[in-house]
Formats: C-alpha cells, sequence, structure tokens
C-alpha cells in the first residue's frame, strides 16, 4: 500500500511539474526561470520524502545542506530573472494567451460591483487645498497618523490609525481644529469594519 501511494505522489507531483514547465514556456525565457525558481524550492521536499520513502535514512546535516543549496539556486536564479526582466523588457504583457491556455485566469472588469475609494488629489477634494493642509496638520504622531485622504460628498475622510483613547484624542483634536479654522469644518470619529474608531 505505501509504495502504491508513494508512486502516485511521485506521478502527480511530476504531472504538476510538467503542467508548470508547459505553462512557463508560453512566457519565454522569463517563465522558464520563474518556473524553475519554483522547482528549486520544491525539489529538496521531493528528494528528501523520496529518499525516506525508499527507506535511505538522511541526517540532519543532509538535509540543511540541500536547503541551503535550494535557496542559493533559488536566489541566483531570480538575480538571473530580474537581470533578464531589465535587459529585455517584455514587448506584450507577461500574461499567458488564453486563446492558447484556456485556464489562464482573466479577470473581468465588474461595471456593478463599489468601485475602489480615490486617493486624494487636489482637483477632486471639495475642500481647498489650503484648509486642507491645515486640517492635515492637526493630527500628530502621538493623536491621529493618518495614512490616506480620501474626497467624500462636502468633505474628506481621514484613514488612519488611533493613537489612544477616542474621546481624549477627539477632544485634541476638535481644539485645534476649531483653533485653526474656526467653525467651518467639524471632525467625526467613523468606525472601521472591526468597529473601532
Amino acid at each position: 500500500m505505501t509504495d502504491i501511494t508513494t508512486n502516485v505522489l511521485l506521478l502527480a507531483a511530476v504531472a504538476i511539474l510538467g503542467w508548470g514547465l508547459v505553462r512557463a514556456r508560453s512566457l519565454g525565457k522569463l517563465g522558464i526561470l520563474a518556473w524553475s525558481q519554483s522547482v528549486s524550492l520544491m525539489a529538496p521536499w521531493l528528494i528528501l520524502f523520496g529518499l525516506m520513502s525508499a527507506g535511505v535514512v538522511v541526517n540532519l546535516a543532509s538535509i540543511l545542506l540541500l536547503l541551503v543549496v535550494a535557496v542559493v539556486v533559488y536566489i541566483f536564479l531570480g538575480r538571473s530573472l530580474r537581470k533578464l526582466a531589465l535587459q529585455n523588457p517584455p514587448a506584450k504583457p507577461l500574461t499567458p494567451d488564453p486563446q492558447k491556455d484556456p485556464l489562464a485566469f482573466t479577470p473581468e472588469p465588474k461595471g456593478d460591483g463599489p468601485s475602489a475609494p480615490m486617493v486624494e488629489s487636489p482637483e477632486l477634494s471639495p475642500i481647498p487645498g489650503d484648509d486642507l493642509q491645515i486640517l492635515k496638520g492637526i493630527f500628530g504622531i502621538d493623536t491621529f497618523f493618518a495614512t490616506e485622504t480620501i474626497p467624500y460628498q462636502d468633505g474628506v475622510i481621514f484613514k488612519g490609525n488611533l493613537r489612544g483613547e477616542s474621546e481624549v484624542v477627539w477632544t485634541q483634536l476638535t481644539q485645534k481644529l476649531e483653533k485653526m479654522l474656526g467653525d467651518r469644518y467639524r471632525l467625526f470619529l467613523v468606525q472601521n469594519p472591526k468597529e473601532r474608531p
């Protein structure tokens, strides 16, 4: 029973490697190098488990040597891949041709779904640029660290990380906002999907 299982697993591994090679060949030399990288990661385990199933005892030093050689080969192939990609930029995108490879994934654009949020740009923001810079200035590393600005209706949403208790931080930021811009703008804390402000 063990020999049958081992042979089936070996055939499955060879089939997966062969299928990957067929798909990689459509991408040329870059595809072959990328496939070789994946083989360099899979080969030590196939060798190790193959030897163990054949009854060969492999010591720890041999296993470590096999893994180190695989990592060195992986790094070498990665450098070769980057060098080749920089020397010969592809004339066409590196996606497989759906007519040649029917299993290739080609995402369909979705018109109904929600679109990705827009990153702030001065032309799209309903708030004047000077006011927006002042608004960004009220945040600090000890209160709220803003990572993204998204225009929204008549204002903007600042996404980021809240640094402290929400009520204390909101009070501090509101006071700074009123001191700098008066009562032209209001500050709200909005909960994220994890229900944190």
